[in-house]
């Protein structure tokens, strides 16, 4: 198998920030989840409010964990626990 050359970057390879974590969703609604972020209007939609809460993601192509993490850090706000850094 070959190596790359160059770094390893992304959530999987900076585990002092990011922790994997397994979540059970309906079929149904992942698969509307991504039909939601082919839309083009919807994929700006999320890549802005990702942007405007700090949340990192891919542009042009923002990943579902992006999404979760958007999805979680609003929830802690709405409970008064915010996110913390």
């Amino acid at each position: 198998m070959r190596r790359r050359k160059r770094a390893k970057v992304g959530r999987r390879s900076n585990k002092a920030k990011y922790k994997q974590s397994l979540a059970y969703v309906r079929k149904d609604v992942r698969e509307r989840v991504e039909q939601a972020r082919k839309n083009p209007k919807v994929r700006a939609a999320l890549e802005a409010e990702l942007r405007d809460r700090g949340v990192e993601h891919k542009s042009d192509a923002p990943e579902y964990s992006a999404l979760v993490e958007l999805l979680l850090v609003d929830w802690l706000d709405s409970v008064g626990w915010g996110a913390g850094e």
